[in-house]
């Protein structure tokens, strides 16, 4: 497999990932706004509600979300315009 499709694939899935997570905050998703403490060990929002309560939920998952987007996308122009300019 190409590195560069690999590439674009793992950043548009971080790309996704967070415009769910932004969108699910919009909503109110309950997995997103009050995560369950079990998730502690992999879900950022989660550790941060066992450690700093639940009331900083909410503004760590919005970190996380436009991260998440942000730097998805901005990762993900290179492997698309290598992709790109590979198959002309």
């Amino acid at each position: 497999m190409d590195m560069n499709l690999l590439k674009a694939i793992v950043f548009g899935m971080s790309t996704i990932y967070g415009g769910v997570l932004i969108y699910g905050l919009k909503q109110k998703w309950r997995w997103v706004t009050d995560p369950p403490e079990w998730m502690f060990a992999f879900y950022f929002p989660a550790t941060v509600k066992v450690r700093y309560g639940p009331k900083s939920v909410e503004a760590a998952a919005y970190v996380t979300a436009w991260l998440h987007f942000v730097l998805g996308a901005v990762c993900l122009i290179p492997p698309l315009v290598d992709l790109i300019l590979s198959w002309l």
